[in-house]
């Protein structure tokens, strides 16, 4: 095989691997992923028609599952954040009555940084509180 042939091909085979390698990442990392919530009730309705194909009375009774069963998910959810966040702070609280007044300050720097790095993630990933609409789902 001639050498220009061998490049155009390596060439070609690396873009296309690229453009691949583009389009996962765009769809992955950078689409909004947060739990399924109460604000999510028409979209999730709309999904399961399509795949399902649901009649009038089965969307009605699906809308009607969704407005009952997705605010518990979300008061679970809220339920369990606090949890996490009320052990995070006893865990910080301990571990700074452990440290020494030098270390102690260092200490709230690197929490102060881990806090804001954590909250550009959120709002970067879409992960952050959204807005919750508790419309009931009409089915229609």
């Amino acid at each position: 095989m001639k050498p220009w042939v061998k490049n155009s091909l390596l060439l070609l085979i690396g873009f296309l691997a690229g453009v691949a390698a583009t389009g996962i990442t765009l769809r992955f990392c950078f689409h909004p992923h947060h739990p399924a919530g109460a604000a999510d009730a028409d979209r999730i309705l709309k999904r399961l028609d399509s795949k399902l194909g649901l009649t009038a009375d089965q969307r009605d009774k699906v809308a009607a599952l969704l407005n009952q069963e997705l605010p518990k998910g979300d008061a679970l959810r809220q339920e369990t954040d606090g949890k996490f966040k009320a052990l995070r702070e006893s865990f910080r609280a301990q571990m700074r009555a452990l440290l020494n007044p030098d270390q102690i300050k260092k200490y709230d720097e690197m929490v102060a940084q881990s806090d804001a790095r954590m909250r550009k993630q959120d709002q970067f990933f879409g992960c952050g509180p959204a807005p919750v609409s508790m419309e009931p789902v009409t089915g229609r």
